[in-house]
């Protein structure tokens, strides 16, 4: 009987037939902004989403801890309450005055609700149109988790960024979208509520990660340019036009 080669076991080549090995939380960060492309083509045959979604959470609380301590609440909240002409100047006192009280856990919560909702959300959404657009197979919904979590890791520095420059300056009233020097807003002061809410949506983090979700979509889920750019415009309905709309 002859002897088995190297790297071959009783069945055949198993080196050969090993299953890919997902990038690494570090290839995924670096990756993204420098070949995501090949990037999300290796998640394709190995998806990998919890190191992102962890990543992207310890910097979303890292923003939002040290913004919850610095802003002046009575700033960011009485503005908005005196639109509403059913409360009275001692009713905005008292919603101002418990406010301040619970604004650090409450923004807490807040992120830890977003962040879950929003991986699951998005990876349900780029799912369900790749079932109906995809060039050959339909993705999985791993992948589509991958798609969702790794693609995020392009607003981790707007966050830490954010985290920082509540450091350096009094933040007032702003929200931590209006802190970092890095969207349109920052720079153009206009009167019309949803325009100046849309410039401050118009962030270079924002615009990046929505290139991402196409190339992902692409390059991830194998969907055609049509579902890729379905993809996008889900993602910008719900992180860009809504809160511009609806947003106070």
């Amino acid at each position: 009987m002859t002897e088995l080669q190297q790297g071959e076991g009783l069945y055949g080549d198993t080196a050969g037939s090993a299953a890919p090995r997902p990038p690494s939380l570090l290839d995924q960060f670096t990756g993204v902004f420098s070949e995501p492309v090949a990037l999300f083509r290796r998640l394709h045959d190995a998806p990998a989403w919890l190191g992102a979604v962890a990543l992207n959470f310890l910097a979303s609380l890292a923003m939002a801890g040290v913004w919850s301590r610095k802003v002046d609440v009575d700033a960011l909240m009485r503005p908005l309450l005196e639109r509403d002409p059913s409360l009275s100047a001692e009713q905005v006192d008292k919603v101002v005055a418990v406010q301040a009280r619970i604004i650090v856990p409450a923004t807490l919560g807040g992120v830890v609700v977003a962040t879950v909702l929003a991986l699951t959300l998005f990876a349900l959404l780029y799912w369900l149109i790749g079932r109906g657009t995809a060039e050959g197979e339909p993705p999985t919904y791993r992948q589509a988790l991958s798609a969702s979590a790794v693609t995020s890791l392009a607003v981790v520095p707007h966050h830490l960024l954010a985290a920082f420059m509540c450091f350096l300056k009094p933040v007032g009233g702003l929200t931590p979208e209006k802190i970092p020097p890095t969207s349109l807003g920052y720079f153009l002061a206009v009167d019309h509520l949803k325009l100046h809410n849309l410039l401050y949506k118009l962030d270079l983090f924002v615009l990046f990660y929505l290139v991402l979700i196409f190339l992902a979509a692409r390059h991830t889920l194998r969907l055609k340019p049509l579902g890729a750019a379905a993809c996008v415009a889900v993602a910008s309905l719900v992180m860009i036009v809504v809160p511009a709309v609806f947003g106070r």
